[in-house]
């Protein structure tokens, strides 16, 4: 039971849930999944093609962090798709009193624990990607070693995209745990301010 209604006819296990919030799920979802998909196209494109045209791209360790875009893409892909499908994870059910929202439980949990590995998996391949390309990368403009180089525009920008593969990661999992996993308190406060439910 939720917002005092019985499950009645939907399926189970599932929760209902008021039209504000619904439309909410349905809009930041489709909003967040739009977004992360194309960065993961940005991602997993632009870091292996920026990264042989850096000064540093002489260096091995370059080569071997510009793959490490191709997984950060991935792991956006993920997120996004996971965000872009969740809005079919409400639906309207009957019930004695007429119909509602509900939200299927089972997809949404498993939808959590995507979200939830793929931003630990950006975050541990962009750890892998500082703390191995930094070591060939100074900020400072004096004198440095012929195999470390200036940050340009160029290395900026390239440091930049795992940066925003793990903010989008981490913020689609924010946002997608409160969404998927309401809790009553939210339930209530939704309903308290939502239109009347759909009837019959």
């Amino acid at each position: 039971m939720a917002d005092g209604r019985m499950i009645g006819s939907a399926p189970v296990p599932s929760i209902w849930i008021p039209p504000k919030l619904a439309h909410r799920i349905r809009r930041v979802s489709t909003a967040a999944g739009a977004v992360t998909l194309a960065a993961a196209l940005v991602v997993g494109v632009g870091m292996p093609m920026i990264g042989p045209a850096l000064p540093t791209a002489t260096s091995p360790v370059t080569m071997l962090t510009t793959s490490s875009g191709i997984f950060l893409g991935l792991f956006l892909a993920v997120s996004g798709v996971t965000m872009t499908v969740a809005r079919g994870w409400v639906s309207l059910g009957r019930h004695p009193g007429g119909r509602d929202f509900i939200l299927d439980a089972r997809p949404a949990a498993t939808g959590s624990v995507v979200l939830v590995s793929a931003a630990v998996a950006s975050i541990l391949s962009a750890l892998f990607f500082y703390t191995s390309y930094t070591a060939t990368i100074t900020w400072s403009s004096g004198p440095h070693p012929a195999n470390v180089h200036p940050v340009t525009p160029s290395i900026a920008l390239f440091l930049l995209l795992p940066a925003l593969a793990v903010g989008l990661t981490l913020a689609n999992l924010v946002v997608g745990w409160r969404l998927f996993r309401p809790s009553q308190q939210t339930i209530r406060r939704a309903s308290s301010s939502s239109p009347r439910s759909p009837s019959a």
